[in-house]
């Protein structure tokens, strides 16, 4: 139905279209703004700017600040539409459901040897090896996660109606990375100068 949609004129599907969109934008705003938020207060990082590690030391907080902000969306939502508080109220719990599997996940990981299976070795030298190249890069997550709750924000407030012109949205992602890309290769440039002489000093 939402790819014969995408093709129809038919109003009383754009209609649906409409009336269901605040519901699917308060879902993933909610959704997007909890992983920004898990990211900013618990997850161990490279601090970007000065102000991840002083919100890092309040970390047990992370729970009290996301409660009290779905707290505050699903009531002003409910003033507007019922459906679009459930929506948010989904989001919240898709977040801790997934993240839940995440940890998990993470913890079944650290009981495995890396020698448990050829497939299993393959695959991890593959990402690893891929993924050591992207680290080089230190502040890359950074401008990925602050592109997230940009974009939280801003499905949150076209949710509420206020609309916000689609250009916005990638001009932030873009501008953020870029930022966090260009202090990521300044210290990659930095940390090589610093091997070079070190090599030369030996």
């Amino acid at each position: 139905d939402a790819l014969t949609a995408t093709f129809s004129s038919d109003p009383l599907i754009v209609e649906a279209v409409e009336t269901s969109k605040p519901i699917l934008l308060a879902g993933g705003g909610v959704f997007l703004l909890f992983l920004f938020l898990h990211w900013l207060f618990i997850e161990p990082k490279h601090y970007g700017i000065s102000a991840e590690k002083v919100v890092q030391n309040f970390s047990i907080w992370f729970f009290a600040v996301v409660s009290i902000l779905l707290a505050l969306i699903v009531w002003f939502a409910i003033q507007i539409n019922p459906f679009m508080a459930f929506g948010a109220v989904v989001g919240s719990t898709a977040f801790f459901i997934t993240h839940g599997f995440k940890e998990n996940a993470e913890a079944q990981e650290q009981k495995l040897l890396i020698g448990n299976g050829i497939g299993a070795f393959v695959v991890r030298e593959l990402t690893i090896h891929n993924i050591e190249n992207v680290k080089k890069y230190k502040y890359l997550k950074n401008g990925a996660m602050y592109s997230i709750f940009g974009l939280g924000i801003i499905m949150l407030l076209d949710a509420f109606g206020h609309h916000i012109p689609e250009w916005v949205s990638p001009i932030i992602t873009f501008g953020v990375i870029a930022y966090f890309f260009h202090k990521s290769w300044r210290e990659l440039k930095k940390e090589e100068s610093r091997q070079s002489d070190n090599s030369e000093m030996k």
